[in-house]
């Protein structure tokens, strides 16, 4: 598969779909997919343009509590200590896209993440809890890696509303990694937490009552 990186092959790496490259430090790395996989792709005629929606076990709040609730009606993200529950709760939302209905080779020309917020709360939007970010992260763990991108701004008032953020690079990462899937993850940067009881937002989750507020993924792609 491909012309041979190293001395080994894609697949020898651990890779089973894209091609290899003679450059070494770009498929010499199980955790990072091969060179070009970030390649423009200008938009043309033939582009086909679709939304995915949400895996409903993955797109969740979890805290560090351990705590998750994969049913809730919305995704909330900030600080929800409570004196009642120790160690509850820093919250991160987590959203998942299924990419398993996009053609093999698929070219990505550009991705586009839709999320609803509800409301917000307490002290959020108010520093140290400026704005909401997605990390192109997977699993609900504080401590989980980073992939294509580490922050990008979502959301940065308390209105009501749709955000949307480009997230064209992690789509590109993981279908070039094989995934089936991008995940991404709500946090408010600099810092989650405030110090004080009840700030955090919240965002449409898939169970939402409003269908039309829940969060989607825009896809133009190139077959």
């Amino acid at each position: 598969m491909g012309e041979p990186c190293g001395g080994l092959s894609c697949v020898d790496l651990g890779f089973e779909c894209g091609e290899c490259t003679v450059d070494t430090s770009a498929c010499g790395d199980k955790t990072h997919p091969w060179a070009g996989w970030n390649t423009d792709v200008p938009p043309g005629p033939s582009d086909v343009i679709t939304t995915l929606d949400t895996v409903g076990e993955l797109t969740l709040s979890c805290s560090d509590n351990g705590g998750t609730n994969p049913n809730g009606l919305v995704i909330d993200v900030g600080d929800k200590t409570s004196q009642s529950v120790p160690g509850c709760c820093n919250v991160r939302g987590e959203i998942t896209y299924d990419l398993a209905s996009l053609p093999a080779g698929a070219k990505i020309v550009s991705a586009t993440a839709f999320a609803y917020q509800t409301a917000a709360f307490g002290a959020a939007y108010s520093p140290p809890m400026e704005k909401v970010v997605l990390r192109h992260q997977r699993g609900c763990s504080p401590d989980a890696p980073t992939f294509a991108f580490a922050e990008r701004d979502l959301s940065t008032d308390p209105s009501d509303g749709w955000r949307s953020a480009d997230v064209t690079d992690a789509v590109r990462m993981d279908l070039a990694m094989c995934q089936t899937r991008t995940q991404l993850r709500l946090e408010f940067s600099p810092s989650n937490t405030s110090g004080q009881n009840s700030s955090y937002a919240a965002f449409a989750s898939d169970n939402a009552p409003a269908k039309d507020h829940r969060p989607y993924l825009a896809i133009r792609y190139r077959e």
